[in-house]
């Protein structure tokens, strides 16, 4: 048996989100020894039938999915599995395992605050945490998992927003605070968090 991975991103019309997602392909590719590949469900190619074809033909006869999600939301759920089964369907011997979205894991929250050090934040400083796609029961508490891992790792206060509500949530808190995406790449939705903060 000859694993292959796959990583599946949502996607973004922005160019910016798919060289991050290529970058992030190249990197695990250097550090496993087997077939890696990207795909996206939406906006861009490759999507998923066409990069399994690519992993098969380098000879893969596992996959191994690995959404590349920060949330177990409605894209997690519905979207990835469906992806994965259509392209696998022309592989019926193909053995399909899809992992967890990436979070909650404490090095989200390391890594996050290692991006506030270098935006030279306070290290006192009050933090919204603006992502997107976090509706839902499970979701939602994802996400407030990772805040609350960020918050101990700061010793501060840290408030999950939605990217519309961040300039609510920064008008509440009353002090200058630093806003940091909880995204995988830079786009589309990371500008308009960016347009917030400013604003706010």
């Amino acid at each position: 048996m000859r694993p292959a991975v796959l990583l599946l991103a949502h996607g973004s019309p922005d160019v910016r989100h798919t060289k991050t997602i290529a970058a992030i392909t190249t990197a695990v590719g250097r550090a496993i020894d087997v077939p890696v590949a990207h795909a996206f469900l939406e906006h861009h190619a490759p999507d998923a039938s066409a990069a399994i074809r690519g992993l098969v033909a380098r000879g893969g006869t596992a996959l191994v999915t690995v959404p590349l999600l920060l949330s177990a939301a409605y894209h997690r759920e519905s979207d990835v599995p469906h992806a994965v089964a259509e392209g696998t369907a022309a592989f019926p011997g193909l053995r399909t395992v899809i992992a967890d979205v990436l979070a909650p894991d404490p090095r989200l929250a390391r890594a996050l605050q290692r991006r506030l050090v270098e935006a030279s934040a306070a290290p006192d400083a009050c933090v919204v945490l603006a992502t997107a796609g976090a509706r839902g029961e499970v979701a939602s508490a994802q996400t407030a998992e990772v805040a609350a891992s960020l918050a101990r790792v700061r010793r501060a206060e840290v408030h999950a927003a939605a990217p519309s509500n961040v300039t609510q949530v920064l008008a509440a808190i009353g002090r200058p605070a630093a806003v940091v995406p909880y995204l995988l790449a830079p786009g589309v939705i990371c500008d308009r968090i960016r347009d917030a903060a400013r604003s706010g």
